[in-house]
Formats: structure tokens, C-alpha cells, sequence
């Protein structure tokens, strides 16, 4: 095969564990493997910094540690392409260490269709990148690569797809992990159908409707749908809350309108994973617009009500750069450049003439980057890639954070579906062995 071979390096911490030392133990054998690589440009590998925690910890915490283990990793591997991914994880089982993989790996997989995608073998712990093999292999198929490290060199093993599963929960997943959670619901209904409704699969059910509710705008009703899971201890379920909450605010309240422009590109990252550029453009065209609108109304001492008018959005930024100019604004001067930057502007003007918005044009995905990015020469994850900085940015100057709360939800669903295979199938077991009939009829999953 010809296609590129992007690393994956794991490292295993805990999370009282000094990430700069961790890190520093861990160059020179990255350095050497890279060294191996006989790369015109600056290699790309991914590290997978795998933290285990005695607790569930809040997205705010992990948005630290990855601003940190990236900042560390910039500053040691200068003139690497290296991408961190941190995982966090509490239990060593399989299924939750699967769980924990599965949205990360999806993603990679979504990010690099064609490459060939190699796990090092003898980094991480053994139970964490046994995980990362079964997980990796599922998805990447005969994509996966097997890299054995010798000093200065590796050899690759391609590896044949060994799990190539045709079964409910394998479907399930997989449209989970393609955030399409309107047929995940579907198929999980006729799950219950068919086997009867039990605990984990009655809590997914309610956790699938509320991000269908959500990605559709309705958020009283997807409050609604959390309501029988916040009984739960889990930071998640408590951050979803306290989300939709503000989501619920009216306009004009700040925390209502940042929480908005949040969500939105809480949705902008997901449709671009998963490069549903309709969506996408949609998304993209109502955040600008909401960007815009925010530093109007916030970005100066008196609180000012701004015009919501689609028509008037230009008007609205020569306002905002008159007012910039007499110092009434003086707030998100980042966030404004941005929103008002001829990439920004280029790239939604394919959108206005599309169908999308008010003509009747296609677009291609390579337009639509080269039209962001200002350059055709980029590989689409770099593009990509620029798009999620910039993104972060922006969010940070307005006073708040990105973050992936839909990958941790879909985290959080397959695990509970895993915990409902794995009692299923205890209980099947035991039917055949004869200890336990009430359910010997019903089909495996």
C-alpha cells in the first residue's frame, strides 16, 4: 500500500504525575522513532496522552490539561507535526477503556480516510493499548498498522481486519460515533422492542433524545429529556444541565448569548468531522452572525441592543468598526477581525450562492478550504485543523472555551450500551448452561 502512515504514540500517566517530566521521559524515544521516517516535510504523530483519574472530572479540568500537554509537547518536539489527543479513563476494563478510545479514534479515522493509521507497539500500558488495538482495529480495518521501534528504525506490519462485525451493537456504535443519533434512537427503540427495556439501555434512550432535541435547536424539550438522568452522579449530566439552563436564557442575557454561540460551534465541530458541509455552512453562517451581534451588544461599558436582521449584517460591521474607531467598543477585538476577515467572508459567500443560502450552486469540499484558508496546498486536516484553532480563539476572546462535550456524550452512551451487552450476554450464558431460562429466546446482540 501507498498511502501515508500517520504514528500513533501512547502515553499513560496519572493524573498527580508532573506532565512535563512525563513528557521529557518520553523524547528521545519518540525523537529516535521519528528520526526512522523518511519524510520530505515535517512528520505527523499523533500522541495519546491516556490520564487515569481516581474521579470524574469536569470538561473545564481537561481543557486545561490539554492546553498544558500541548504547550509542553510545542516546546520539545520543535519541527514535529504532533497532535495531541488527551484520554481520560478511571477503570482499567476493557469495555470502558474501548468506551473511552472509540469517539477519538472514530475521529481520526474520519479526519484521515485514506491514510493507513499505525499503532507503536511497546508504548503505554499493556491493558491501555490492548484497548487501543481491539478499538482501532474495529474501526480502521485493514487500515490498521502494527510499528515495531528498533533504535533508529521500525518495522510495519499491516494487520487484517480481525472484527469485522455485522451485529446490533456494532451498528449502533457506529452511528453514535457518526453523531447520528436520530437513527441510534431508532435502532436502540427496536432493541428494547425485541429484548425488553432495561436500566442502561432506558438512560441512553433519554440521553439519544436530548441530543437529537439539541442539534435540532429545541432546548426546552431536549431539558426535558435530561431530567430523568440527573439523578445520576456524573460531572457530565451536571455540565449538560447547567448548559441548557443557560441555553434556555433569554436573548439579551450575556450568559444566554455566549452559551448560544457555544453551542453553535458545538455543532460546527461535529458537522465537520464528519464533512456534512450543508450543515455546516448553515452553522457557520448563524455563528458569524451571532459573533457579530455579541460584540455589538457587549463589547463596550453600556449594554446596547443589536439588529438581528440578516440584511443588515454589513451595516452592522462598518457600526462595530466605527465604534472600535471612537473607542465605545473596545472588547473581543480578536473575536471582530476574525468574524469580519476576508477568509470568513469568502468562505460564506460560496455559501450565499448556493443552495445552501440563496442560489443554486454546488460547492466542493476543496473549494470551500482553499476559500478558508486562502491557499489550495493544504492537506484537508490541515485545513481542518486551522478552522479548530481559530474557532478556540475566537470562543476564548468572548470568554469562554471549546470544548467536546458531544464526543464525551457519546462516550458516555457507549459504555452504558456496553454494560447492557455485557449483562445480556452474562444472562445468555447462564440460560445455556441451564441455570437461567427467562430469556434463553431472545437473539444475541
Amino acid at each position: 500500500m501507498d498511502e501515508p502512515l500517520i504514528p500513533q504514540w501512547i502515553v499513560t500517566v496519572h493524573e498527580y504525575d508532573d506532565a512535563v517530566s512525563r513528557l521529557q521521559q518520553e523524547y528521545n524515544f519518540i525523537s529516535r522513532f521519528l528520526s526512522a521516517q523518511d519524510a520530505q516535510e515535517p512528520p505527523l504523530l499523533y500522541l495519546w496522552y491516556c490520564i487515569q483519574v481516581d474521579s470524574e472530572r469536569e470538561a473545564q479540568y481537561w481543557q486545561e490539561v490539554r492546553r498544558k500537554v500541548q504547550s509542553v509537547v510545542s516546546q520539545t518536539f520543535a519541527g514535529v507535526q504532533l497532535r495531541v489527543l488527551v484520554v481520560p479513563y478511571i477503570s482499567t476494563s476493557l469495555e470502558d477503556l474501548t468506551a473511552a478510545f472509540a469517539p477519538y479514534i472514530h475521529k481520526i479515522s474520519v479526519i484521515h480516510p485514506l491514510d493507513r493509521l499505525g499503532q507503536v507497539v511497546g508504548t503505554g500500558d499493556p491493558a491501555v493499548a490492548h484497548a487501543f488495538f481491539i478499538e482501532a482495529i474495529k474501526q480502521w480495518e485493514d487500515r490498521y498498522v502494527s510499528l515495531y521501534p528498533d533504535d533508529f528504525a521500525y518495522t510495519a506490519v499491516d494487520t487484517p481486519a480481525l472484527f469485522v462485525e455485522k451485529s446490533w451493537h456494532s451498528v449502533f456504535r457506529q452511528l453514535v460515533l457518526n453523531y447520528d443519533y436520530r437513527d441510534a434512537l431508532q435502532a436502540l427503540n427496536e432493541r428494547i422492542r425485541l429484548q425488553g427495556e432495561e436500566e442502561e439501555l432506558t438512560l441512553v434512550k433519554h440521553a439519544l433524545k436530548m441530543l437529537v432535541d439539541r442539534l435540532n435547536f429545541a432546548f426546552r424539550q431536549a431539558s426535558v429529556h435530561l431530567k430523568p438522568l440527573e439523578a445520576i452522579p456524573h460531572p457530565l449530566i451536571a455540565q449538560t444541565k447547567e448548559i441548557l439552563n443557560r441555553l434556555l436564557l433569554a436573548e439579551g442575557n450575556r450568559d444566554g448569548d455566549l452559551e448560544r454561540i457555544a453551542e453553535l460551534y458545538r455543532h460546527l465541530d461535529l458537522y465537520l468531522e464528519m464533512d456534512q458541509l450543508h450543515s455546516f455552512f448553515i452553522r457557520f453562517y448563524r455563528a458569524r452572525e451571532a459573533v457579530l451581534q455579541f460584540i455589538y451588544r457587549y463589547g463596550g461599558d453600556a449594554v446596547r441592543e443589536a439588529p438581528t436582521s440578516p440584511h443588515v449584517i454589513h451595516q452592522l460591521i462598518e457600526q462595530i468598526e466605527e465604534d472600535y474607531a471612537k473607542e465605545e467598543l473596545y472588547r473581543y477585538v480578536a473575536a471582530y477581525f476574525y468574524a469580519k476577515s476576508k477568509n470568513v467572508t469568502d468562505t460564506l459567500q460560496l455559501r450565499n450562492v448556493s443552495i445552501v443560502g440563496h442560489g443554486r450552486r454546488g460547492f466542493r469540499d476543496k473549494s470551500v478550504w482553499e476559500k478558508y484558508t486562502g491557499y489550495g496546498g493544504h492537506p484537508m486536516y490541515k485545513s481542518k485543523l486551522k478552522f479548530e484553532r481559530d474557532s478556540a480563539l475566537v470562543l476564548r476572546d468572548l470568554g469562554t472555551d471549546s470544548d467536546e462535550h458531544f464526543s464525551e456524550w457519546n462516550q458516555w452512551i457507549l459504555t452504558q450500551v456496553s454494560k447492557g451487552v455485557h449483562k445480556y450476554e452474562q444472562e445468555a450464558a447462564a440460560a445455556n448452561s441451564g441455570t437461567d431460562t427467562t430469556r434463553a429466546d431472545l437473539d444475541p446482540w
